[in-house]
């Protein structure tokens, strides 16, 4: 437990331990394991603020799309049981964006494939309204990743509250990190 606020991030003092507000922003996916049949919903943007608000009770929320379909509407709910604030979350008619994970012969996940460009999350990119620069301003930290396809706000939202950023392994290059 730290016993002094960072200049940068104000903190909230409970139970012992610092909490702030973190929002996570863009991508999604549901993750479909196919051995076993089931789906978690997941995702850089999202995966970031459920585990926030698990590990020490930090008030969270999500901006980002989701589809009208069945698996759209589980993302939606668990988002929901895991306390996150989807009020800024937009629900799109269409197909949810799902990795499709198989295991290999020497029992390690692999990837089979994905519906990427007939999602909702590829076919409604995400937009920023003055409402949502709102909402993001209320929050200490705001996370993201490269497979948001934000790139060209992030200097935008840099002036609303403090950004981290998910490069992957695949998506660092030293001209997306000088637009942070």
């Amino acid at each position: 437990v730290c016993n002094g606020a960072s200049p940068l991030f104000p903190q909230i003092y409970g139970g012992g331990k610092i909490l702030m507000k973190l929002i996570g922003i863009g991508d999604n996916v549901l993750d479909c394991y196919l051995w076993r049949k089931e789906l978690y919903p997941g995702g850089n943007s999202v995966n970031v603020p459920v585990l926030a608000h698990r590990y020490d009770g930090s008030e969270t929320g999500y901006i980002g799309v989701l589809a009208d379909d069945a698996p759209g509407r589980h993302f939606a709910a668990a988002l929901q049981e895991e306390q996150v604030d989807v009020s800024r979350v937009r629900i799109v008619q269409g197909q949810s964006a799902c990795n499709y994970i198989a295991l290999d012969e020497a029992g390690d996940r692999s990837f089979t494939g994905d519906n990427g460009r007939e999602t909702v999350q590829w076919k409604t990119r995400l937009m920023f309204t003055p409402a949502d620069y709102a909402a993001m301003e209320q929050y200490d930290l705001a996370h993201t990743s490269i497979h948001s396809l934000i790139d060209a706000y992030l200097p935008a939202l840099s002036h609303k509250t403090q950004l981290s950023m998910d490069y992957s392994n695949d998506g660092y290059t030293h001209q997306n990190i000088a637009q942070l």
